[in-house]
């Protein structure tokens, strides 16, 4: 897969998601992180879940969190590609934990 490939299908799906009324201006960011990352591995063939792996987790600033989310957004996509090529790989939804994290209410009540 080269990174002119997998640019070309991540500029498609954004089209196609935005033509339905969806924003994605950070998604589509990371996306295109996401394309310029394959391309600098210089892999040649299809997508791997090591190879997808290693961009989740590679972020500036790692955390669960921001893994997950990047899992996140790398799933819809992945599957819109498997429309076209059955040959991308699936990636678990809790992979690497959840993307979101509820915050614990704080007490309104005064202690005495």
């Amino acid at each position: 897969m080269t990174a002119i490939a997998i640019t070309a299908q991540v500029e498609d799906y954004l089209v196609s998601r935005r033509a339905m009324g969806f924003d994605l201006r950070g998604e589509g960011y990371q996306l295109h992180a996401f394309a310029r990352f394959v391309g600098e591995q210089n892999e040649v063939g299809t997508l791997t879940l090591e190879l997808l792996l290693r961009w989740v987790k590679g972020a500036v600033s790692p955390g669960p969190v921001t893994a997950a989310r990047r899992v996140e957004i790398l799933r819809p996509f992945l599957k819109y590609c498997r429309q076209f090529d059955p040959g991308y790989p699936a990636i678990p939804l809790g992979l690497c934990g959840p993307g979101h994290r509820r915050l614990s209410p704080h007490s309104t009540r005064m202690r005495r």
